[in-house]
């Protein structure tokens, strides 16, 4: 055999191991693609997507549509070289490492992760408090980190009453009297365990974003005076703005779109505060061609929704569900409203 020949053959087989391997080999990387678009007033399987009892309701017309993603990654397909590469040349797909999907629970929940009945419980306390509806609620110790302070002295079923003083009133407002603070202040946490009150003094730590912690993961106990049943359940963790919103223009007459096309997205706590979600730019290419022509983007997410965005849509910039729902308002009424600006 001659050496170009012996060198073609060489060169073939490294090409052929080469695909083989970026075909076979698994890589610690998460895809996200568009996934479907729901109207929240509208219907799922022939059913309502919200449905309330124990409360009037009234009817609404538009769109208030969430959208979602779907994502692929080890524990549920291969992801190989060529997957990587298409998703990184598609304007509508993004990738992540499996450690950032990890971490925001989008493969496999984290332990300690906020569970989708308690997130569900939470749009609800935020739409009653924007309704000004009365109900009950405690903020629950569900757990503690090892080795943090409040691990030393708070126990799984503890009722949180009070930080420095001041009485807790939803998981949203603790999280914020805790974290208003530097790292290595004194806070002082006072409990009902079991019907006793009890105060502890903790030295606070600082997160991995060098915020003060210490330690400890809330749930919130409510009492609601209605039921409310979605219909759907697939939401990603930022479906918590829209589901809010649906169930303020189901349990008030508002009418909050004015018949027109609405869509967003956003986590939402009990308090009300709405967070950023993961890749927004895979949300925004799943609306392009479904009639949406504005977009509730949460504040945090305004530069990367601004990039990603469709020709013609409307990014009005939200950070809370009352200032949500007083955006939409506005655009009724054809006043201005806050935007995402470069």
């Amino acid at each position: 055999m001659g050496r170009r020949a012996a060198a073609f053959l060489v060169g073939l087989l490294v090409v052929i191991v080469l695909g083989v391997g970026a075909v076979v080999i698994k890589l610690p990387y998460v895809l996200l693609t568009p996934g479907p678009t729901q109207n929240t007033l509208g219907s799922a399987g022939g059913q309502p997507f919200i449905q309330v009892k124990g409360h009037q309701t009234y009817a609404a017309d538009g769109h208030l549509s969430l959208v979602t993603f779907y994502a692929f990654g080890n524990g549920t397909s291969d992801i190989n070289v060529f997957a990587i590469l298409q998703a990184w040349l598609s304007p509508g797909d993004g990738v992540i490492s499996q450690g950032q999907a990890d971490a925001e629970g989008l493969m496999t929940p984290p332990q300690d992760a906020v569970s989708p009945a308690q997130l569900r419980q939470q749009m609800i306390a935020a739409a009653l408090r924007e309704l000004k509806i009365p109900f009950r609620e405690a903020v629950v110790v569900a757990s503690t980190e090892p080795g943090s302070p409040a691990a030393a002295v708070l126990r799984a079923g503890d009722v949180l009453t009070a930080v420095d003083g001041r009485p807790v009133t939803s998981i949203g407002g603790a999280g914020q009297q805790i974290d208003g603070r530097g790292p290595g202040q004194l806070v002082k946490i006072t409990v009902d365990r079991g019907g006793m009150t009890r105060t502890f003094r903790l030295l606070t730590k600082p997160d991995p974003e060098g915020h003060a912690e210490i330690g400890v993961t809330l749930i919130g106990s409510f009492r609601f005076p209605l039921t409310v049943r979605v219909s759907n359940d697939a939401c990603n963790g930022g479906c918590g703005l829209m589901f809010a919103l649906a169930l303020i223009d189901k349990l008030a007459p508002l009418n909050l779109t004015g018949g027109a096309f609405i869509a967003g997205t956003g986590t939402l706590d009990d308090a009300g505060n709405v967070g950023a979600v993961t890749n927004i730019n895979v949300l925004m290419a799943g609306l392009r061609g479904r009639g949406a022509t504005i977009f509730l983007t949460p504040a945090a997410d305004c530069q990367q929704a601004l990039q990603a965005a469709p020709t013609g849509m409307r990014l009005v910039k939200v950070s809370t569900l009352h200032g949500a729902v007083q955006a939409l308002e506005a655009l009724r009424a054809g006043r201005p409203v806050p935007g995402c600006t470069r």
